[in-house]
């Protein structure tokens, strides 16, 4: 079911039951970076933050896309940088 979650983009509406990320594209690959966030609106304050992180840490990144990914909320996991402990 679509819900307005006052993101401000025009295309989404959010969703109940799912949770958002910061998502990276490299090529083929995809990869949660940092979540789960209960609002879109959170995950999209954090991608800037995130990508930033993530120039330090390699420096490829400044090549990859950067941006949001919702999975469902139910067995939600942490992202990459969660789970390793790293701050963005």
């Amino acid at each position: 079911m679509a819900v307005n979650c006052n993101c401000n983009v025009p295309h989404h509406g959010g969703r109940h039951g799912f949770v958002y990320y910061v998502s990276v594209v490299r090529g083929a690959r995809r990869r949660l970076l940092d979540g789960p966030w209960p609002t879109h609106r959170e995950a999209l304050a954090r991608v800037e933050r995130v990508r930033r992180r993530a120039n330090e840490m390699d420096p490829r990144s400044h090549f990859d896309g950067f941006g949001t990914a919702s999975a469902p909320e139910d067995g939600a996991q942490p992202g990459l940088l969660q789970h390793l402990g790293i701050a963005a």
